[in-house]
């Protein structure tokens, strides 16, 4: 087998065992997912203070409204990406390619 020579942040992440060992139990604890639930109520905070208009009125707030809903979804992927990090990447099912010939009744 060849040797991958451009792997994945992931890849070489689980290249350890120790890695994926310390990540699995991280994530379980109960600090953690305090800590990442807090984090998460404070920058809606956070952008809530910096979004433009705060209310349906103003000017900048769709602009404001849109800027907030796409970091939030952005911070939502982050998190969801470092969650999964230690779990096995799927293996990409391989498909057969035919000529477009064969007649199946």
């Amino acid at each position: 087998m060849a040797t991958n020579i451009n792997p994945t942040p992931k890849a070489i992440f689980m290249s350890s065992n120790q890695n994926i060992a310390s990540h699995k139990r991280m994530i379980e604890t109960s600090e953690f997912q305090r800590a990442i639930q807090v984090a998460q109520l404070q920058y809606v905070r956070v952008l809530h203070n910096l979004a433009q208009g705060k209310n349906l009125n103003d000017p900048g707030f769709a602009t404001g409204a849109a800027m907030c809903f796409e970091r939030l979804q952005g911070s939502q992927e982050i998190i969801d990406i470092m969650l999964k990090l230690a779990e096995p990447m799927p293996t990409p099912e391989v498909r057969v390619v035919g000529d477009n010939l064969e007649h199946k009744n």
